[in-house]
């Protein structure tokens, strides 16, 4: 984190750590807009069958005998 004074201003500087930086110079890609969209829906559909599987135990009727 830093600050910068730009044209009589100063400006917060600060860079997040996000991972491990990608080098291109090495041939080093970052993730894929099909890779991405994946995991999304991935996320999107584990989250409904979660949903599904809860309402489905919460009415489910148990005999013994």
């Amino acid at each position: 984190m830093t600050v910068l004074t730009r044209g009589g201003n100063d400006v917060l500087v600060m860079l997040c750590d996000r991972g491990r930086a990608i080098n291109a110079a090495v041939g080093e890609t970052g993730p894929s807009r099909e890779g991405t969209r994946d995991q999304l829906l991935n996320a999107r559909v584990g989250a409904l069958a979660d949903r599904l599987l809860a309402q489905l135990r919460a009415e489910a009727v148990i005999v013994r005998k």
